[in-house]
């Protein structure tokens, strides 16, 4: 397990991630889309930013489904980079704690598929079972 040392103001360039006690900024979005999250990691508040540039080749995906998938996978990995840790639970119990996510479109087109994938989170109407889409219990989680 590694020691936590985050900043209190951060400023996240394009194209990049960063994770903050505080307060994070960025300039601009361009075409990219940010994931602003607010959560906490083993009891301490923490944000973080992340600039997404559609690195999932979302046409090669059949559903919203294996999307949602991947934009977890992708959100999982950038807590392990920013936070520099490998296990997400402690004696049991998770270190992430009151995960909130804000979505900030770069491009409204190029980010809806991502945006309508990640709304099957919110809604208990379609159905939608994460465990029925992967195995892995961290994406199980956040």
């Amino acid at each position: 397990m590694s020691t936590l040392v985050i900043r209190d103001d951060v400023d996240v360039p394009v194209g990049d991630s960063g994770a903050s006690t505080n307060k994070i900024k960025t300039n601009y979005m361009g075409p990219c889309l940010g994931l602003l999250m607010d959560f906490k990691f083993d009891g301490t508040d923490l944000c973080m930013l992340s600039h997404y540039s559609f690195s999932i080749n979302e046409k090669e995906l059949k559903t919203q489904s294996e999307l949602l998938v991947k934009i977890l996978e992708y959100i999982l990995a950038e807590f392990q980079h920013c936070l520099d840790i490998d296990e997400f639970k402690s004696n049991g119990k998770s270190r992430l704690s009151n995960i909130n996510l804000l979505i900030a479109d770069g491009d409204i087109n190029t980010s809806k598929p991502i945006e309508n994938a990640l709304c099957m989170l919110n809604s208990d109407q379609n159905n939608f079972n994460i465990k029925n889409e992967t195995a892995d219990e961290d994406i199980h989680f956040i």
